[in-house]
């Protein structure tokens, strides 16, 4: 399926495959901790330090959201765009399959 140059440079790679993977999987499980962080029954059970810290880590969060996002959609890009012609491949094929039918 991936026949372009930016298809096989993007999406084939196991260091491509490999690099998302740890993305998500560092962001996931740091929502969970923040989730966790932000719903303790005292909101503020944070030590001092670390509230002193939450705006960065607030913006961190974001940053981390916003990579997983982005690579996600970036890498699976050309996976949709090579796509594209196999729904209407299986369109013609099943209006050619109706049309044997009736005869």
């Amino acid at each position: 399926m991936m026949e372009t140059w930016w298809d096989c440079l993007l999406v084939s790679p196991r260091a491509s495959r490999a690099a998302y993977g740890v993305l998500k999987c560092v962001c996931f499980c740091w929502l969970r901790v923040w989730l966790t962080l932000a719903s303790s029954d005292p909101p503020a059970a944070l030590a001092p330090p670390a509230r002193e810290l939450q705006p960065e880590a607030i913006f961190g969060t974001q940053v981390l959201i916003f990579s997983a996002v982005a690579f996600c959609l970036i890498c699976r890009l050309p996976v949709l765009w090579e796509g594209r012609r196999y729904p209407a491949a299986l369109a013609g094929t099943a209006s050619q399959s109706a049309g044997d039918a009736t005869r």
